[in-house]
Parts: structure tokens; sequence; C-alpha cells
């Protein structure tokens, strides 16, 4: 479901390496709410007129989105800094950025999203 793709983007774009944990939950509204537990820094998305995701940081970033037709989805902030997300084999969603560096979530028994 593309809107679970929306936690994994949070989780990915706050974290900022893979040994930061991310924390995410839907809210009343439908919109994914997610929080960097080491920094307090939050996101929440939406969805813009073309179709496509878009992310909004309390520190001022944005994060568009785009998934192919392979499933594979990338995530541009400003800069034109892009993470690369697919599931696994195990059905987890593993996440790349340009530098190489690699984050791994899964969603646990009571529906939140860890990422690490």
């Amino acid at each position: 479901m593309l809107l679970r793709n929306i936690i994994f983007a949070f989780a990915v774009i706050l974290a900022g390496n893979a040994n930061a944990a991310v924390s995410c939950h839907e809210n009343a509204l439908g919109a994914q709410n997610c929080t960097n537990r080491a920094t307090g820094e939050t996101m929440h998305g939406r969805i813009d007129a073309m179709g496509n995701q878009k992310f909004t940081t309390n520190t001022g970033k944005t994060i568009k989105s785009r998934t192919a037709a392979n499933g594979t989805t990338v995530y541009t902030d400003k800069s034109g800094a892009r993470t690369t997300c697919r599931k696994n084999a195990m059905g987890a969603t593993v996440c790349r950025d340009a530098s190489g560096d690699k984050i791994t979530c899964r969603t646990n028994a009571v529906g939140h999203t860890i990422c690490k």
C-alpha cells in the first residue's frame, strides 16, 4: 500500500543513518506522523496535486517521492539528495542513500513502524 511507504520515507529522511531509531504512526486524519527519537524532529506528509507524496518536517525540510512501476520508491529532498527504498524477501523495507548507507524498517505488533 502506497500510504505505508510514507512511513518508510519519513523514517529514512529523519534518521539519516542506520543507527538512529524513528517511530511512525498514522493519526486520526490518516496522515503519517514520525519522530526521530534521538533529535525530536518530526515529519508528516500529504499527497500533492500530481498524486505524489510530499513531506514536510518541523525543521523545514521538504521531501518528494515517486514510485516506479517496479515498486521501488525514490525520495528526493530540496538539495537533490536521493534515497531509494524497496521491500526485501522478508517483507521489511530496505532503503539506501547515494552514499550506500542502509536503513531497515519493520512494523511492530501495535502497528508502529520502527526503522534502524
